[in-house]
């Protein structure tokens, strides 16, 4: 009746025979699967089984990348309870990517480790380092002209130019509220923003993608005027110059801007958190 056991074994029930416990494993499209997938097509058949009805990402081929796209994806549908979407799909043009309550659209061109990094120099790291050095070079182009040069004109005017945008630029401390280490996803988290402002609130597409039909108009104006009040307030004393440029266009890309640095617990402007805070959390949503 004697059993080998380790030297080190503290536990309990010698009596019984030690049973090696058996390993869990979970399917690809398992929830919980979410940022741990191995291939591009399993991330993308758990998006397509948890997230949206159309999935349309196949010219993303670093699991990497897709693997911070779906744990942004997991985290929000998990703690907000968010609707099934219609699609998930590639983008085109410049814009990195964007979304309502209905829709996620990616440019699969920038979501390569290689574009997203450049993105991330450009939006941060680099701020308002090209506008700077193109004032230099005007300036000193300037400079060298002697008084017949057709191209003197051209040189004030884009000095002109230069200063405004790099006077504009120096209020702010980034264009985008990216994470360094995480910037797919804090990409996503940014659209993600988007798609809970319009399905707690309408914001978009009035009651269309609403997750809760039942939430009275009243609630829902109460709610987007006072974040209104907020964006206006935080902009005329300049609360935004610390959360992104971005975040200032409009109302709609600070609570964007401001999801994002929310989820990964950077600090806020305390109106913005304590709107967030209640807002995210109260039952007036369920």
């Amino acid at each position: 009746r004697c059993q080998l056991i380790p030297e080190s074994y503290k536990g309990e029930n010698l009596d019984k025979p030690l049973i090696k416990q058996k390993k869990v494993s979970f399917k690809v499209t398992d929830f919980k699967m979410a940022g741990k997938h191995k291939t591009a097509k399993d991330s993308l058949a758990w998006m397509k089984s948890n997230i949206a009805d159309k999935v349309q990402l196949n010219q993303i081929k670093d699991v990497a990348v897709l693997n911070q796209i779906t744990k942004s994806l997991k985290n929000a549908y998990e703690k907000h309870g968010l609707k099934r979407l219609d699609a998930v799909k590639f983008k085109r043009g410049k814009a990195w990517a964007s979304a309502s309550g209905g829709e996620l659209n990616i440019n699969q061109k920038i979501f390569t480790k290689k574009k997203l990094q450049e993105s991330y120099e450009q939006s941060v790291a680099n701020y308002g380092k090209p506008w700077r050095n193109h004032l230099a070079l005007m300036k000193k182009r300037l400079k060298e002209a002697k008084g017949d040069d057709p191209n003197i004109y051209f040189y004030k005017s884009q000095i002109k130019k230069a200063e405004k945008r790099v006077a504009e630029m120096s209020n702010f401390k980034r264009h985008n509220a990216l994470d360094k280490n995480n910037i797919a996803k804090s990409i996503i988290d940014h659209e993600i923003g988007h798609i809970i402002h319009d399905q707690f609130t309408g914001k978009l597409n009035g009651e269309f993608y609403l997750r809760n039909k039942n939430l009275s108009y009243e609630i829902r104006s109460k709610w987007n005027s006072e974040w209104i009040s907020i964006f206006r307030k935080a902009k005329k004393e300049g609360l935004i110059n610390n959360i992104s440029e971005y975040a200032s266009k409009d109302h709609y890309e600070l609570f964007a801007e401001s999801y994002a640095m929310y989820v990964r617990g950077d600090k806020l402007p305390k109106i913005i958190k304590d709107y967030l805070d209640k807002y995210l959390t109260t039952k007036d949503f369920d």
